[in-house]
């Protein structure tokens, strides 16, 4: 029996082909994003999100969920002040939980928390005066 020449099937073929060739694109370009360094720790980027009054962006970017820095080497002297914005607004944000419940213990140490963060701030002290008034603290 002789094979019948389909249109249709040579057309999804070559669909088939180009969504391949398509694919493979995007798997090396990710691959490659994902092997490129980590913008996050990157001085301006904190300097425009810090102008911009996002405290929570410098929280995430350095705290993620806990009490403790997530990656204390990449908080180089440079970042130090940004981290310290980062863990004033989140200890700010825990400081209102633990006087709510109310958890003295817990609310001391946040305090306390707060005002090594704001030592450590440098020149960007002021912000101190925004992140109080957004938590309603001090």
């Amino acid at each position: 029996m002789k094979k019948r020449f389909r249109p249709v099937l040579v057309l999804l073929d070559i669909f088939i082909v180009i969504f391949t060739i398509f694919l493979v694109i995007m798997i090396v370009v990710t691959v490659k994003v994902l092997n490129e360094p980590d913008y996050r720790y990157d001085p301006d980027n904190y300097t425009y999100t810090l102008q911009g009054g996002d405290y929570r962006s410098l929280a995430n970017s350095f705290y993620l969920g806990s009490s403790e820095p997530v990656a204390e080497e990449k908080v180089t002297p440079e970042l130090e002040p940004y981290a310290a914005v980062g863990g004033y607004y989140l200890h700010s944000f825990l400081l209102g939980i633990y006087e709510t419940m109310p958890d003295e213990e817990s609310a001391a140490a946040a305090r306390q928390a707060m005002e090594d963060d704001r030592s450590r701030m440098g020149v960007y002290v002021p912000e101190t005066d925004k992140i109080d008034k957004i938590f309603d603290t001090q």
